[in-house]
């Protein structure tokens, strides 16, 4: 479980608010040297797709159904196909309709993410052999290459 000061320096990186039990330094790497293709599966990352702005700038455009086959175009390989639909309570439609300009110093809270943490991340994915002296550094793992 991450500390108060991982937490922030998390919640920096992920760019959105972390749940308050949160295992960000938790990773499952799967590197396939044969095809030059690695996975990860980051909650950080995960996280991240839980605000709007971030899902909105990673959704792929229905027309762009194009190859990712170098290491400078690895955005394309994150990119995602669904967003999640909104889930809401059982009373969010009476409220929705409630009338609020009668309230004395009512203030709109704009939604800036999902507060139940849905997200589109299905992983991350990479070139292997743009990664793998990362992967060496973090790790200390050493991946055999095949080819």
């Amino acid at each position: 479980m991450s500390n108060t000061k991982e937490l922030d320096m998390l919640t920096d990186q992920a760019g959105c608010d972390l749940p308050e039990v949160f295992y960000g330094k938790n990773k499952l790497i799967a590197v396939m040297p044969s095809k030059d293709l690695m996975i990860e599966i980051c909650p950080v990352d995960a996280v991240s797709l839980t605000s709007f702005q971030k899902r909105e700038a990673y959704l792929r455009p229905s027309a762009d159904r194009r190859e990712c086959t170098n290491a400078q175009d690895q955005k394309v390989l994150n990119l995602v196909d669904m967003i999640p639909s909104t889930l809401e309570v059982k009373q969010a439609e009476h409220w929705k309709k409630k009338d609020t300009t009668k309230i004395k110093d009512f203030t709109k809270i704009e939604i800036v993410s999902d507060w139940t943490y849905s997200t589109a991340y299905k992983g991350t994915y990479s070139f292997a052999s743009s990664r793998l002296e990362s992967l060496k550094n973090t790790t200390g793992l050493i991946v055999a290459s095949t080819a």
